[in-house]
């Protein structure tokens, strides 16, 4: 049960990572000011920026697990973005041997979300918060510079803040702009091998999430921008709503099956 329950986890730590590798072109920028209301106004001109070149963007990226250095799960993925919407297809194949396979939507239209099941039914999520869709919620109002260390030899900052009740690090770059590292309840999130888009900085094509002897490694296989997505693929009817802790009790069923094999 504890390694389903780590699987569980690391699925979420996946998700986060995911979304994080498209938020962070939102970042990318030559230079900063050293003030955390300076860095939310530098954020905003530079969204504003990259939406006037780029009108939509398809992201197609590969998530390994690895549990004790085993391969326990892959995740293969499609994100698609317009403005301030999203739309995330996984297909998520679990156990040593990978049989079974598990696929999941998140749509964001710009004000709700909604997750779509493997059966296509379409669950409105009620308790996101709206500024977790705010690209500028990874520099909070009330973030603070705590410091400076350097990763990869490239000199950041520290901004340190809190999320739903925990302490969160995170490593900007000074001259890119660009977040390095991200540490959210102990939990390390590495940033690598950035690339630009549009002539900008830019998206780390490859992500990296350790935790004792677990691990999870994100790669971009393809970018592709200003294909004229179109708006269908953010529009969703829903067939009921439920809170995030009754939308995560679902799995548990599935989790038991699981825990029998």
């Amino acid at each position: 049960m504890k390694s389903i329950k780590r699987l569980r986890r690391f699925g979420r730590f996946a998700t986060i990572s995911l979304v994080m590798m498209v938020l962070t072109i939102t970042f990318a920028q030559e230079g900063f000011s050293t003030t955390i209301s300076q860095l939310r106004q530098d954020l905003l001109k530079k969204i504003e920026r990259f939406d006037a070149r780029v009108r939509d963007m398809t992201i197609q990226i590969e998530t390994i697990m690895v549990v004790d250095k085993k391969e326990m799960g892959k995740i293969q993925s499609k994100i698609f973005r317009k403005g301030p919407k999203a739309r995330i297809e996984s297909r998520v194949k679990v156990g040593s041997d990978q049989t079974e396979e598990i696929t999941t939507t998140i749509v964001y239209d710009g004000k709700d979300a909604w997750m779509i099941n493997t059966l296509g039914q379409a669950i409105k999520i009620e308790d996101i918060p709206k500024e977790q869709m705010d690209p500028t919620r990874f520099i909070p109002e009330d973030a603070v510079i705590s410091g400076e260390e350097a990763i990869d030899d490239r000199p950041c900052y520290i901004i340190t803040f809190k999320e739903f009740g925990e302490e969160c690090y995170l490593w900007l770059d000074k001259v890119r702009f660009v977040p390095l590292k991200m540490e959210r309840g102990g939990t390390p999130i590495f940033f690598k091998d950035y690339r630009q888009v549009a002539k900008m900085w830019g998206i780390p094509y490859r992500t990296l999430i350790t935790e004792d002897s677990r691990e999870i490694v994100s790669s971009i296989k393809s970018v592709k921008i200003n294909t004229d997505l179109s708006d269908e693929l953010f529009k969703v009817e829903a067939t009921e709503s439920m809170s995030l802790k009754e939308i995560m009790d679902m799995f548990a069923p599935m989790e038991k099956e699981m825990e029998k094999e």
